[in-house]
């Protein structure tokens, strides 16, 4: 009887056709689940334990690579500096037939892209693997919205909004504030620039004839990002205790 054994997962590194990774040095990071090596823009994830199929370990092994993304977005202000797009894996038969091969492929992902002519920023290192980060339903949903925000997909005032009722969720602001160490003040000002204000990117009618000033826009992206990431390491580990994040930690307004 066969005994498959996923040995492998194979990756393509993606990323914005305004840079590439075609001279970055290789990366690789052993984790007590798998072992993930990156180079010439693909990464191979070797997992530690037996996975008879590549769904079961895609399952353990994804949920880092997503919080990987996640934090060299954050990280780089863009949200197509890294993404794995999911190629196949390597299965061993352990038990193979007499005179079998012992590997064989299986169908995964295979995209060309194409892009137009533009110059292209060369990087010589990847993003730094994430520590204490992980992605939870309401991190996943923020991280999209600031993502299709940073796409010009989504207006500045509703981003700020969808992440604070994210942040609040059924707990209430204050709770809300205790429960991420953040303070009061920084919730109640994210929710003050997305009702009342905004211009072209206000999320209410009353917004649109006061648009936010340059500073107010600066502070409004790095609260997002500073909320987001704080989403994620409370989704890692709620009980490690934090810094808080005050107005102090923001660009002056």
């Amino acid at each position: 009887m066969n005994d498959p054994h996923v040995k492998a997962l194979l990756y393509r590194v993606d990323h914005a056709s305004t840079f590439n990774y075609e001279q970055a040095e290789p990366c690789e990071r052993d984790l007590p689940e798998f072992l993930i090596r990156i180079e010439s823009e693909h990464a191979v994830v070797e997992p530690k334990q037996h996975f008879a199929t590549a769904e079961e370990a895609r399952a353990v092994v994804e949920p880092f690579l997503r919080a990987w993304e996640l934090d060299a977005a954050l990280t780089r202000d863009n949200p197509d500096v890294l993404r794995f797009v999911y190629l196949r894996p390597e299965i061993l038969d352990r038990n193979p037939p007499p005179g079998s091969a012992v590997l064989y492929p299986q169908t995964g992902q295979y995209t060309l892209t194409g892009h137009e002519p533009t110059l292209r920023l060369g990087l010589t290192e990847y993003p730094a693997p994430p520590s204490g980060l992980s992605i939870s339903p309401g991190v996943a949903a923020m991280f999209d919205r600031w993502s299709r925000y940073k796409a010009g997909q989504a207006l500045l005032g509703d981003t700020a909004d969808f992440c604070r009722g994210a942040l609040e969720g059924g707990m209430g602001r204050q709770a809300a504030a205790d429960h991420y160490r953040i303070d009061r003040p920084v919730i109640d000002k994210l929710g003050d620039l997305a009702g009342r204000k905004g211009g072209p990117q206000a999320r209410k009618y009353k917004g649109y004839a006061a648009p936010y000033t340059e500073p107010e826009r600066a502070w409004l992206e790095a609260a997002l990002k500073s909320i987001i990431r704080r989403a994620a390491e409370m989704a890692h580990d709620p009980d490690t205790g934090r810094c808080l994040i005050t107005m102090d930690d923001l660009p002056p307004l």
